[in-house]
């Protein structure tokens, strides 16, 4: 379905639809009925890109989660941990504790 050939009448219902069965509305089965006798549409066409625009939404939702994730496990390496405190030992035995430095 391409969206140039689509009335904007039909567009519009289908949007409210599509918005109206996204939030889990409770009145989401009747929306299509209700707005298609009030915009005097076609509600096949309706239902046509109803679906088209739910299939959109579901793609771009799926893409943004990977992108989401990806951008998690980025910034999971890219926090470098903290360099481990240095001991300085001197002497023969390697036993004299000297400090312990950060680098």
């Amino acid at each position: 379905m391409v969206f140039v050939r689509t009335s904007p009448s039909v567009l519009a219902a289908a949007c409210i639809c599509a918005a109206t069965r996204g939030i889990n509305s409770p009145s989401a089965r009747l929306a299509l009925g209700d707005i298609v006798r009030l915009t005097r549409v076609d509600p096949v066409e309706v239902e046509l890109a109803v679906r088209h625009i739910e299939g959109i939404v579901a793609k771009q939702a799926a893409a943004m989660q990977k992108q989401h994730q990806q951008i998690a496990l980025k910034n999971q390496y890219a926090v470098l941990p903290a360099k481990c405190a240095s001991e300085v030992y001197h002497g023969d035995s390697g036993g004299d504790f000297q400090g312990v430095g950060y680098y």
